[in-house]
């Protein structure tokens, strides 16, 4: 996920979430439904470059991991369409878990320390030590102390700093990138999976950018929240999985996306075969519930920094990472959570 996925039980969750046990993939040909939701506030992939995405996609995922996909594609709609099926008591209780960066409303403190929490879980692949040397370069605000709780609140300052910038940059409609609508809240997206929509697969080209109670990670917080995709609980489904992933940040020229990316600007078709690899790592996620492996580069399934997109994808070489080379990389390693009571 980029690259969001429970590795750990958070804090904040009550008895209603419940852990899903692995389920080893049984054959190497799988056939996965794909969805095209759109919001006509920003620029969207053109069928061709489609094509090129999910080429790519296959391409990789067959290279790494051996398995070869056939895409099913779905018919279309509008995000609207699509938030509109999640049922009222979901989207409620996906609120709750919001920090309201738009009305700079909420509680930083219960942030960091979701995020401490995955920090001590990164320590597993990546030492303190290394934690720091990675983000401080990209933090807007430096740690007072040497500690992951520092670290942790420095990442979650970084977020909300980048975040709010989006407030000041327009769409195409003249008004804010952000708006009133929750359709950049991560976690009304990582609520799909308990509606009855049956895609396995929703490609997006909305910016999904926010800061929630759960699901912290540091590389979203570096980036101020942004997510180009995300593996989920998906009820009904033989993966116990789906996928959001969104072309936003690979087609989009905005001062901030382009900061990310150091500068860069991409072509159509860079765009849409750097976006296809990264949905290659999340059904890496879904298919085989590989981890991040942090301190391997090369490896499809570490997240790009910060959104180098073109560094990540030339570096990655299948002989560099195999499947069970680290724990990271051992199948059934990341874990999914459901809640039983939607």
């Amino acid at each position: 996920m980029m690259f969001r996925m429970l590795l750990f039980f958070p804090l904040f969750l009550c008895a209603a979430w419940k852990p899903l046990p692995f389920k080893p993939l049984k054959s190497k040909e799988v056939t996965l439904t794909v969805a095209h939701i759109t919001n006509p506030r920003f620029p969207v992939m053109d069928e061709k470059q489609i094509e090129i995405y999910l080429d790519e996609t296959q391409r990789i995922v067959k290279e790494h991991f051996g398995i070869r996909i056939t895409f099913e594609r779905t018919r279309s709609m509008s995000v609207t369409e699509l938030f509109e099926t999640i049922p009222l008591k979901i989207q409620k209780e996906a609120n709750e878990s919001v920090y309201d960066f738009k009305h700079d409303k909420g509680d930083k403190k219960r942030l960091a320390e979701n995020l401490y929490e995955a920090l001590k879980v990164y320590e597993d692949d990546l030492p303190a030590e290394e934690m720091f040397a990675y983000a401080l370069p990209h933090l807007t605000l430096l740690p007072k102390e040497n500690t992951l709780q520092a670290l942790a609140q420095s990442l979650i300052d970084t977020e909300i700093d980048r975040l709010k910038r989006w407030l000041k940059i327009k769409a195409k409609d003249g008004n804010s990138v952000i708006d009133a609508n929750p359709y950049n809240e991560w976690s009304y997206w990582d609520a799909l999976g308990h509606t009855q929509r049956s895609f396995d697969i929703i490609l997006t080209n909305q910016l999904i950018a926010s800061a929630e109670y759960y699901g912290q990670d540091i590389h979203s917080a570096l980036r101020g929240g942004i997510v180009a995709g995300t593996t989920s609980y998906k009820k009904n489904s033989p993966y116990d999985a789906f996928i959001f992933a969104t072309s936003f940040l690979f087609i989009n020229n905005d001062p901030l996306i382009t900061e990310l990316r150091g500068g860069k600007t991409y072509t159509p078709e860079e765009a849409a075969r750097y976006a296809g690899a990264y949905l290659a790592h999340e059904i890496g996620h879904m298919l085989f519930r590989f981890a991040h492996p942090f301190g391997k580069p090369g490896c499809v399934m570490s997240p790009a920094k910060l959104l180098l997109f073109h560094e990540w994808y030339g570096s990655v070489d299948a002989k560099l990472c195999p499947i069970g080379c680290c724990k990271s990389m051992q199948p059934g390693s990341a874990v999914l959570y459901f809640n039983d009571a939607w």
